[in-house]
């Protein structure tokens, strides 16, 4: 799953797939600045999941675009940076109950 948003601030990149390099499972969401001189400045935001359910990855891919919408990549980025558990206040108990881990990409 692939889409554009735009933010408050800039246009971001969410995309969510089941597998890494074609053949590992490792379902995750990469969130991440579409500008490649902002990608070089500062981090985005992978969120791995602990399921391989398509219809699941679907309802969490859209959460996450909503809240991308909302709060944008830069709100993120800050409450993960004062607290850990600081990014899981934005996301919904029926979506951060799949959350393996959530790692910040630089």
């Amino acid at each position: 799953m692939f889409d554009r948003v735009e933010s408050k601030e800039e246009i971001i990149v969410i995309l969510t797939k089941k597998f890494y390099l074609f053949f590992f499972p490792m379902p995750h969401t990469s969130i991440m600045p579409i500008s490649v001189t902002k990608f070089l400045a500062y981090s985005g935001i992978q969120i791995r999941w602990n399921t391989m359910d398509k219809l699941i990855l679907e309802k969490c891919h859209k959460k996450i675009i909503e809240i991308v919408k909302i709060n944008g990549l830069n709100k993120m980025r800050e409450l993960a940076n004062e607290s850990s558990l600081n990014i899981y206040a934005l996301l919904t108990p029926d979506i951060s109950q799949y959350i393996k881990r959530i790692i910040w990409i630089r």
